[in-house]
């Protein structure tokens, strides 16, 4: 592959601060990560391993480039930390949503849907991110496979 496009396969935490959000529905859950403090944890980390499908539907005619990834949590009780519009905890200057970029941006119009699948992976060394987008039937490639 290009220098160029072995970036468009790397999740980028980014301050998006030029963006328009084509979808109505804003952010969604993807994955959910319980910890207990007495709970014995498997080692493997397949525990970990997630993957979900998230549809869309475009409100307005435009040119997908990427996902953006937004994060929240539940800490203890009532207290809760968030970095989705929504929720956003003020003051949060050292957190920033994460950017999925695909490699050929995808034109859509109101009213179409599209599916973002994203795969959390593991194994002994590392945890890593695959993902794609579904438009119309046709499916980008799995980027960072």
């Amino acid at each position: 592959k290009k220098l160029g496009e072995k970036f468009l396969e790397t999740p980028l935490v980014v301050y998006i601060h030029s963006a328009y959000f084509p979808a109505v529905q804003g952010a969604q859950p993807l994955f959910t990560f319980d910890h207990y403090p007495n709970k014995k944890i498997d080692p493997s980390n397949a525990h970990n391993r997630r993957h979900t499908d998230v549809d869309f539907t475009i409100t307005i005619d435009a040119v997908v480039h990427g996902i953006a990834g937004f994060f929240s949590a539940d800490l203890y009780g009532s207290v809760a930390i968030s970095i989705v519009k929504e929720t956003y905890s003020t003051d949060m200057a050292s957190w920033w949503p994460i950017f999925f970029p695909i490699m050929e941006p995808i034109f859509v119009q109101k009213g179409d849907k599209i599916t973002f699948s994203i795969w959390r992976c593991d194994d002994k060394h590392y945890v890593w991110y695959e993902w794609l987008l579904t438009h119309e039937g046709k499916s980008t490639d799995r980027h960072n496979k």
